[in-house]
């Protein structure tokens, strides 16, 4: 009758204990994670000032990454990628990136240069034959790629906005074949004029030159380096993953839109991807490699004034620079129909800000603006890496008592062990012993599920493979110290379970 008790019991337990232990894993794994070593309270201020200026904006959706010191503080994604099929927004939810496009192309431009494959004096003609344009209705066929960069060909913003999208001209040749022989705004090389025509024919001199499609270009010697694997420009085939639908805010509401766009458009402002791919990239911007540290440090360099205003930011190559004697700002708006975007870099301090948001809204860059000015002036943005870094002595304690603790346990473990080698005591496995077999394997199995689920229990939606990235030294230690004493000690539970003393 014991048995069967011993037996039911221990079952019930194992079952109970394995489905449990199942859903919450299943659960975790099914949930999208987020990265961030923000502490509860901060990151509870910082979703905050997201999810007002969201509301405020009328946002769907929408995904943040804040770098610091080459460090992931956090990257969530806020709201839904779809509103339709209720699919959340997630740090690898993917958006149009609209103008920050730009960096990317004026990057792989500068590799080319960087290989001796063009100079940045090079008239344009020189990769796309027959290409001119008109000035005060003489000809002009001396732009070279350096005002293409610095946006000062003279091309003006809006000089395909009427344009009919036909079968001749929606693809990056035809798009820049269609405005030859049109009229300048301006004299190459006299005036600062935003236009995404620069950046499109940036891109066809890029597969001119490369012998490779533009998007093949940016997959080959930039996406894969950088491990973007989920990053792709619109237009070329479509990587597996979620993108976010875009949105038009109408009247106060988010309203489905899919607008007609030129495939030329695409090195100018239509590569897609997430907050996640996205990391590495700022990485590269903040930390780059000595083998890249050359080619970021000449995209970041201001070409010319934007305005005739002391105050008024610099263009650099895909990127606005806001330089003062504090910090140097390095940023880009990016907007479209139905997709915003704002990158933000402070090379001073070592951090950056990604938005990514699936609609067209003026609060995208209010949110990027926010965030900087918490992480500037250090209000609000405490992190859990330095909590921990504070109470290093807990860790140091629990070190040390793990330590002592599986010494002794090791020490009684080896001692049954020798003692059953030399026959005073032996193996004793019965029926009824099972069912506290099961209820040791239980509590070790939830035990380790615990840990496992702490980053969720402690930080909310996060992982393991994150938090070991910055997780310091002592406290790595102490969860390892805490999970060897576990093991230990069931392992030590176990023999003296199935082991006992000769008579």
């Amino acid at each position: 009758m014991k048995k069967k008790i011993f037996a039911f019991l221990g079952g019930t337990i194992l079952v109970v204990t394995i489905l449990t232990i199942a859903m919450i894993i299943n659960h975790h794994i099914n949930q999208k994670k987020t990265e961030t070593m923000l502490s509860k309270s901060s990151q509870h201020y910082i979703d905050k000032i997201i999810t007002s200026e969201m509301d405020s904006g009328h946002i769907p959706g929408l995904s943040v990454l804040i770098m610091k010191d080459n460090k992931v503080y956090l990257n969530k994604g806020y709201g839904y990628a779809n509103t339709s099929t209720k699919v959340k927004a997630t740090p690898k939810t993917r958006y149009e990136i609209a103008s920050n496009t730009k960096a990317f192309t004026g990057y792989a431009i500068l590799q080319l240069e960087n290989e001796g494959k063009l100079h940045l004096s090079d008239k344009v003609s020189k990769y796309v034959p027959g290409f001119y344009m008109k000035y005060k209705d003489k000809r002009i066929d001396d732009i070279t790629i350096n005002q293409l960069i610095a946006q000062t060909s003279g091309i003006p913003g809006d000089i395909t906005d009427n344009d009919t999208i036909t079968s001749k001209n929606d693809s990056l040749s035809g798009i820049v074949d269609s405005i030859k022989g049109r009229e300048l705004n301006n004299k190459p090389g006299d005036q600062f004029e935003y236009s995404n025509m620069n950046y499109d024919i940036l891109g066809l001199i890029v597969q001119k030159v490369s012998g490779q499609s533009y998007s093949s270009y940016l997959e080959n010697q930039i996406f894969s380096p950088l491990n973007m694997h989920q990053t792709y420009v619109k237009g070329d085939t479509e990587k597996k993953g979620s993108t976010a639908q875009g949105y038009e805010i109408k009247h106060g509401k988010a309203v489905k839109d899919n607008p007609k766009y030129n495939v030329g458009d695409g090195p100018a402002a239509y590569m897609v991807s997430s907050t996640k791919d996205l990391e590495s990239w700022m990485s590269r911007q903040l930390n780059p490699t000595q083998a890249t540290q050359s080619l970021v440090q000449s995209s970041h360099k201001p070409k010319v004034k934007t305005a005739d205003d002391n105050k008024a930011p610099s263009y650099a190559t895909g990127w606005f620079v806001d330089d003062s004697e504090a910090n140097t700002i390095v940023y880009h708006p990016g907007t479209l129909e139905n997709f915003s975007s704002y990158i933000l870099l402070n090379k001073k301090k070592n951090y950056g800000i990604v938005v990514l948001a699936n609609a067209y809204s003026d609060k995208t860059p209010d949110i990027a603006e926010d965030l900087n000015s918490q992480i500037l002036n250090n209000k609000n943005y405490t992190t859990i890496e330095n909590a921990i870094n504070q109470s290093s002595l807990v860790s140091y304690v629990i070190i040390t008592l793990s330590l002592f603790i599986t010494i002794a346990i090791a020490f009684y473990m080896l001692r049954r062990i020798i003692n059953i080698y030399h026959g005073t005591f032996v193996i004793h496995v019965q029926w009824k012993l099972l069912g506290y077999f099961l209820i040791i394997m239980a509590v070790f199995i939830s035990l380790m599920t615990a840990i496992y689920l702490l980053p969720d229990l402690v930080m909310g939606n996060t992982n393991w493979d994150f938090i070991m990235v910055w997780l310091p030294l002592h406290a790595k230690l102490a969860l390892w110290s805490v999970m060897l004493t576990i093991l230990c000690a069931t392992i030590t539970l176990v023999t003296m379970l199935f082991s006992k003393k000769k008579r």
